[in-house]
């Protein structure tokens, strides 16, 4: 019963008042990420809707203005999906609107662009005649381009870019559905070629006509036969089909066809699946943005293809923008980083269970401090109520908190997310560690993540501080088992506390009474792995305990993977890996289901090996 209460004491201590929890927010900042030193760049454009996001696409790409916008529907893809190659041709962002008029965000901006003219996509039933009657009254020109029909329409917007003699090529998409048209979007902008839209198997009059009628030398059919059919492919001049067995695979099917023609300099990323069957607006108002720059426009749906992000990755450069088109709710930050650390040669089995367990925790809602550092850590959001919830914790309690472990914890958290912890609402929680007279009472513990935290943003302490790095130092040398490890109150040592006293003596391993307490807890680490490359805590097999010794081996430059821990062929990191759960996230124990804790360790070890493989950042808990 003693051990099993120890372990309990040393889990509660990873988590104690870590609750000032906060919701996700798709507007939050990013934080600090640990590959900060990479020149692969990750940014986003994106408002609090779809109409506000078209609206700052607009300020980013039209810093000058611009004479002619295209106006449409945000709400209705019908009409709205051939815009790209008409804004293109006349150098004008596309701006979302609802149906019935343009809201005051709209009018500033189109006042702002200076513009003279306007396309209006659609019928009244996508634009009603108040949104043209807006523009009129601000000066601006419109002209309705819509047909009876979204194909009708299409063939509108074709007549539009030119006449006979300047179309040669064209696309040829479904009218029944978004994804396709909007994976080709950008590149045909880019060709000038116009997008109809068809039926699956009959191609309606109005496009028949306009093909009819003109000298086309190349067909593109985007999409599988599931959304044009054979028959009618063989019926389109010249015709190549690009498509694959999703939306996703046609994407990445028309990013490798037209590869000669891309400039991977920009990479733009936008959803292009969701429940509710509209989620075409982002990427369509950035098409024309992807398009002026010859980019790719990546469509993902929570996460990326392993295959399109290493297409993406084998042709990018070493100073590629990544940028998400939309929030973190529909672009998760999770991807851009997943795309980063694919670059930087990261496993990608590492990095495929990083975003998938950060994505976890951040729809889990409220965050705790070691849930707010894993995610920082890795290069994500942390949603903004963090801090909220957060200083309105530190304020109640006046800046004086129950335990050591409290500053000691908060102070790794708001280094994460690049707050000051020696000035945090005026409050100076780096004295109330090194001051504090309660750190005793906490034992092992205590001194070890007071060490980890004064040395997170390399913090002076003065020279009459109650707890000097060398007190600190001396203690957790003292508070060695028997065995040469550490545990919390047991007399044989414990995996866990081990790695985290070697996290806390790596930076000190040039002075010979540590590296000689840290040589042999290595060695004793290797002696106490599990036949199947994990470790248990109290003859219980638990991720936790591999995430920590992964965590201590990593901070003192001792790979996971190597033979002194490989048992059997299995590696500390394997066995890490073996406790991933479906859906993302990481269980206690094998087959027990998620658990919160052990996925914010897990990543934060993960991350940990990431840092030491790729030879970027100082530690996991190094900030400075």
């Amino acid at each position: 019963m003693k051990k099993i209460f120890s372990k309990l004491i040393v889990c509660l201590f990873t988590t104690s008042i870590a609750v000032s929890g906060f919701a996700v927010d798709a507007r939050a900042d990013a934080a600090p990420s640990a590959n900060s030193g990479v020149s692969v760049s990750k940014n986003r454009i994106y408002g609090s809707d779809r109409i506000e996001t078209s609206l700052k696409i607009s300020q980013e790409g039209w810093k000058d203005g611009s004479d002619t916008v295209v106006i449409a529907q945000g709400y209705g893809y019908a009409d709205a999906l051939c815009a790209a190659p008409l804004a293109k041709k006349y150098n004008a962002p596309v701006i979302l609107s609802r149906q019935d008029s343009l809201d005051e965000n709209t009018i500033n901006e189109l006042k702002r662009l200076k513009a003279a003219n306007a396309f209006v996509i659609g019928g009244t039933a996508s634009l009603s005649d108040n949104v043209i009657s807006q523009l009129e009254n601000i000066g601006i020109k419109p002209e309705r381009l819509g047909g009876r029909n979204r194909y009708e329409t299409s063939v509108e917007i074709a007549r539009k870019l030119g006449d006979s003699g300047n179309i040669s090529n064209i696309v040829v998409a479904s009218g029944a559905g978004y994804a396709d048209s909007l994976s080709i979007a950008p590149i045909a902008a880019s060709k000038g070629m116009p997008i109809l839209l068809s039926e699956r198997d009959v191609l309606p009059d109005a496009t028949s006509s306009y093909i009819k009628g003109r000298n086309i030398s190349k067909t593109y059919v985007i999409g599988g036969t599931a959304s044009i059919s054979d028959s009618l492919e063989t019926s389109l001049p010249n015709a190549q089909r690009i498509g694959g067995a999703t939306r996703f695979a046609t994407n990445l099917a028309i990013l490798q066809n037209f590869k000669s023609d891309l400039n991977f300099k920009n990479v733009y990323i936008a959803e292009g699946d969701g429940p509710a069957g509209n989620e075409f607006a982002d990427a369509l108002s950035g098409s024309v943005l992807a398009a002026r720059e010859s980019a790719p426009m990546v469509l993902i749906y929570k996460d990326i293809s392993d295959d399109t992000a290493s297409f993406i990755v084998s042709n990018m450069e070493k100073d590629t923008a990544l940028t998400a088109l939309g929030g973190t709710i529909v672009v998760p930050d999770t991807i851009l980083t997943k795309i980063v650390d694919l670059y930087e040669g990261k496993s990608p089995v590492v990095s495929s269970s990083l975003s998938a367990a950060v994505n976890k925790i951040l729809s889990d809602g409220n965050l705790d401090d070691w849930q707010a550092l894993a995610v920082a850590r890795y290069g994500a959001s942390v949603p903004s109520s963090y801090l909220t919830n957060l200083s309105n914790s530190i304020a109640a309690a006046k800046g004086n908190l129950s335990k050591p472990t409290d500053y000691e914890r908060i102070t790794l958290a708001l280094m994460a997310v690049g707050q000051d912890p020696a000035n945090f609402q005026g409050y100076n929680l780096i004295e109330k560690i090194y001051n504090n007279t309660g750190i005793d009472d906490q034992g092992i513990n205590a001194y070890v993540f007071a060490l980890i935290a004064l040395d997170s943003g390399n913090f002076e302490t003065p020279s009459g501080a109650v707890w000097t790095r060398d007190k600190l130092i001396d203690k957790i040398l003292e508070n060695k088992t028997a065995d040469n490890g550490w545990s919390y109150a047991e007399d044989s040592a414990d995996p866990d506390m081990t790695g985290m006293a070697l996290i806390a003596l790596a930076p000190y391993r040039d002075e010979a009474a540590v590296k000689d307490a840290v040589d042999k807890a290595v060695d004793k680490l290797s002696s106490m792995q599990d036949s199947d490359g994990g470790f248990s805590s109290y003859n219980v097999s638990n991720s936790e305990s591999i995430s920590q010794v992964i965590m201590g081996l990593c901070a003192n430059g001792i790979d996971p993977a190597s033979a002194a821990f490989t048992k059997n062929g299995k590696t500390a990191l394997d066995a890490l890996l073996s406790f991933e759960v479906p859906g993302g996230g990481f269980g206690h124990t094998k087959d027990s289901g998620y658990n919160a804790m052990a996925t914010e360790q897990a990543v934060q070890a993960l991350e940990a090996y990431n840092m030491f493989e790729s030879n970027t950042g100082t530690g996991i808990y190094k900030f400075k």
